[in-house]
C-alpha cells in the first residue's frame, strides 16, 4: 500500500478491524480520524510489546473468568428457583416473568450474580408451573427450574407487618 501506516487499534472500527488487531491503513485515515478519535495507536515496536503484555495479561483474565463461570454455573445445576406472583382465577400472571427479576431470584436465592441476557427464556412465562431454563455464560451452560407460584394469602396482602 503506497503512503500507508500500520496501527494498532484499540477499538473495534466498523470496515477497518477489532480491537488489539494491527492493521494498515492509508495515511490520511490514520493521520485524520482514527488517531484524533483515540481509536488507534501507532504501530510502533514499543507499541507492538505493550500490545504483547495487554493480550497475554486478557488471555489470563479470559482464562480466570471461564473458571469462574463454570463454577457458579455448576451451583445453579438443576437447582429450583422460586418466584412468586400474583395471577387471576384462571392462573394466568398479571405481567410475565423477565430474565432480570429471574436473575434477582438466582441471585437472593443461591448467591450468584447473573446477567439477565445470559438467562435463556424460550418463550415468555405467562402461567403459574415449572418451566426448565439455562443460562448460557462465556461457552457454558447450566440448566436449572424455576417454579411459577401464587403467594400465599397470608403474605398477600399484608402491610408493614400487619394483616
Amino acid at each position: 500500500m503506497i503512503g500507508g501506516m500500520k496501527v494498532i487499534l484499540k477499538e473495534h472500527v466498523a470496515k477497518v478491524g477489532r480491537k488489539h488487531e494491527v492493521k494498515e491503513v492509508k495515511s490520511g485515515f490514520g493521520r485524520n480520524f482514527l488517531l484524533p478519535r483515540n481509536l488507534a495507536v501507532l504501530a510502533t515496536d514499543g507499541n507492538l510489546r505493550n500490545l504483547s503484555t495487554v493480550l497475554r495479561r486478557s488471555e489470563a483474565e479470559t482464562t480466570k473468568r471461564h473458571a469462574e463461570a463454570l463454577k457458579n454455573l455448576k451451583k445453579l445445576e438443576g437447582k429450583t428457583i422460586a418466584i412468586t406472583t400474583r395471577t387471576n382465577e384462571q392462573g394466568h400472571l398479571f405481567e410475565a416473568i423477565h430474565a432480570t427479576t429471574i436473575a434477582q431470584a438466582i441471585k437472593d436465592q443461591v448467591g450468584l450474580e447473573m446477567k439477565p441476557e445470559w438467562i435463556k427464556i424460550a418463550k415468555p412465562i405467562k402461567a403459574l408451573g415449572e418451566v426448565a431454563l439455562t443460562v448460557e455464560e462465556d461457552k457454558h451452560t447450566a440448566s436449572f427450574t424455576l417454579a411459577v407460584a401464587r403467594p400465599t394469602e397470608r403474605s398477600f396482602g399484608r402491610v408493614d407487618g400487619v394483616e
